[in-house]
């Protein structure tokens, strides 16, 4: 099959390219600021202004392309639209007859109780989670599209200033981590190679659906510190403050029936994938 990733030089387009190079696919990708950072093996390559303008067609396209404000996710900011919400737009109207897959987020949920689910409701979603369920109102009008909702990602090559990253960070650089709270609340993290073939697997079937992308295991702030200090041996945790996040998980058994997948990495397999990539 012919697929082209959209957002090919990021954290999760590049291993869905991969991904899908492994399974004998012809690739193509797009990159917006850092097409040096594009995986080796693809067909072709272009930036996503070229979009309107790029020869031929393909089966599948996958959005993996979006902006993700860290630090700032309820600040209303005029590039969100124009990243998560017009992208999917152009790529309907350039591609009426492939298949369309979106990369979303559980960021559509807000503030629903857990476990959440595909039907669950949306509570007050902050302003990124605000553009990807736009977006994915644009997908489902689509003639053959698949929705994918993904949780917490993580994995070797992540530049994000979230929780995990940072925690290996502090880990490897003071040989000690500090959690809020008693560490217990927990959120799914989700490795990204699993994340890629969740894509893949969903852009290869027939079926129109909103899926999760999630493992299904919550796994609390201590247990993920606990197996980042037996990735770093000598490491010490100590707690300080409050934490008054929610816990988070997720029921992932209808997706499983539909869609076959089940993470492949484990999290202290993945925890060693950041440590020693």
């Amino acid at each position: 099959m012919k697929f082209l990733v959209v957002g090919a030089s990021g954290f999760l387009g590049r291993a869905t390219c991969m991904e899908l190079l492994r399974a004998g696919h012809l690739v193509a990708g797009t990159w917006r600021h850092h097409p040096d950072r594009l995986p080796e093996g693809l067909a072709d390559s272009f930036e996503e202004s070229a979009l309107e303008t790029c020869a031929g067609d393909a089966d599948v396209v996958i959005a993996c392309s979006a902006q993700v404000p860290y630090g700032a996710m309820n600040r209303p900011d005029p590039n969100l639209s124009e990243a998560n919400v017009a992208m999917p737009l152009r790529l309907s109207r350039r591609f009426p007859n492939s298949r369309l897959v979106l990369a979303s987020s559980v960021a559509i949920y807000g503030r629903a109780p857990s476990p959440r689910t595909e039907e669950s409701p949306f509570v007050a979603p902050d302003e990124y989670g605000w553009t990807k369920l736009a977006a994915e109102a644009v997908v489902r009008q689509h003639r053959s599209f698949g929705i994918v909702r993904l949780s917490s990602l993580y994995g070797p090559g992540m530049r994000a200033p979230t929780f995990l990253p940072a925690l290996v960070r502090t880990a490897r650089e003071s040989g000690r981590i500090v959690l809020f709270g008693d560490g217990l609340r927990s959120q799914d993290y989700l490795h990204v190679l699993d994340a890629a073939r969740m894509l893949g697997l969903v852009a290869t079937q027939h079926q129109n659906g909103t899926f999760l992308g999630a493992s299904g295991q919550a796994t609390s702030n201590l247990d993920v510190a606990t197996l980042v200090a037996r990735a770093l041996p000598g490491t010490r945790i100590g707690f300080e403050g409050t934490d008054d996040s929610p816990s988070v998980s997720y029921d992932v058994d209808l997706t499983r029936r539909r869609t076959g997948f089940t993470p492949s990495i484990s999290m202290d397999e993945g925890i060693r994938s950041m440590v020693n990539p």
